[in-house]
């Protein structure tokens, strides 16, 4: 994924830091929807729903963990989010170059 921009990602719940790293996009479960993150993307503050939450890294690594409700703040080219429960999908973790 070279050459495209990338932004801070932080993931976390009451009790611990499930990820934090840089990211080219993002899929997010909203509670209308699925929504998708870009770097440089406009603030926004979103109610989150359950469903499977999808990071894609700068080192062209895809995350996706099964979440269910949360908040998510947009801003200055960095992603907050606050789950209420999350867990790591099975083969969570997966390289484009597999």
């Amino acid at each position: 994924m070279s050459g495209q921009a990338g932004f801070d990602i932080s993931i976390i719940t009451h009790d611990r830091v499930v990820f934090e790293g840089r990211a080219v996009s993002i899929i997010v479960p909203g509670v209308s929807g699925y929504l998708g993150i870009l770097a440089r993307h406009a603030p926004i503050v979103a109610s989150l729903g359950n469903g499977i939450l999808t990071v894609f890294g700068e080192d062209e690594s895809e995350t996706s963990w099964d979440m269910n409700l949360g908040l998510m703040n947009v801003r200055d080219n960095r992603v907050f989010i606050l789950a209420e429960d999350i867990r790591e999908r099975p083969g969570g973790r997966a390289s484009a170059s597999a």
